[in-house]
Formats: C-alpha cells, sequence, structure tokens
C-alpha cells in the first residue's frame, strides 16, 4: 500500500430493535481499524433516508471524520444524528424540473375550410 493511501471498504449490517449498524473497514499504511454507524430504524420508517441510500452516506461520513482527523479519528463509532440526516436529504433531493404546459393553438380562421 502506498504511503497515505486509504481503503474504505463497506462490510455490511447489522440490524437490532433500534438501529441499523453499518460496518466499514478502514486500511492503510498503519493498520485496519473497523467502524461502525448507527442509524435509528426510525429514521428509515419516516423515511429520513432509504437503505440503498445507507451505505453511501455512511461511507461519506467516514472520509469526513478521516480528513478532519488526519486519517486518525478519536471514535470509531458512531450514532448518526436526525441534523445529519436532514442535510443529507437536502443535499440530495431530486431537483425540482420546470414542467411546460402546452397551450391549445388557437384556430387560425382562414384554414377552417381546409378539411382534415
Amino acid at each position: 500500500m502506498k504511503a497515505n493511501q486509504i481503503n474504505v471498504q463497506y462490510l455490511g449490517f447489522e440490524v437490532n430493535t433500534r438501529a441499523r449498524q453499518y460496518r466499514f473497514a478502514v486500511r492503510q499504511e498503519a493498520g485496519t481499524r473497523e467502524f461502525t454507524l448507527s442509524i435509528s430504524n426510525e429514521a428509515f420508517s419516516v423515511r429520513q433516508i432509504s437503505f440503498q441510500d445507507a451505505p453511501d452516506f455512511c461511507s461519506a461520513k467516514i472520509h469526513r471524520e478521516l480528513a478532519a482527523f488526519g486519517n486518525n479519528p478519536p471514535q470509531s463509532q458512531y450514532k448518526v444524528s436526525g441534523e445529519e440526516l436532514e442535510e443529507y436529504q437536502r443535499t440530495h433531493a431530486p431537483r425540482q424540473t420546470v414542467r411546460f404546459h402546452r397551450h391549445p393553438v388557437a384556430k387560425n380562421p382562414a384554414l377552417e375550410h381546409v378539411e382534415r
């Protein structure tokens, strides 16, 4: 492994009565360290985040923590807050699209005699 190279690997998740716990291994020259991020089951039921988006969200959070602490965060277990999920929703919301509506075409009286 090259100096300063980091590999973040998703290991899977476990479900318990209160949360889903997402596990990751961070491999770097100094060794391998495991991280666990917990997202409450309620966050999924109220649609703050989808099951499909959770691993990506957690991976991004780990990358932010690694960057903030010189690749050596002080903790390895995180509980994802509602505020973090709200921010994720804001930044990942589908774009509003402008819909164009067709207006009825005005009839041209000069063309009324043309058969269709």
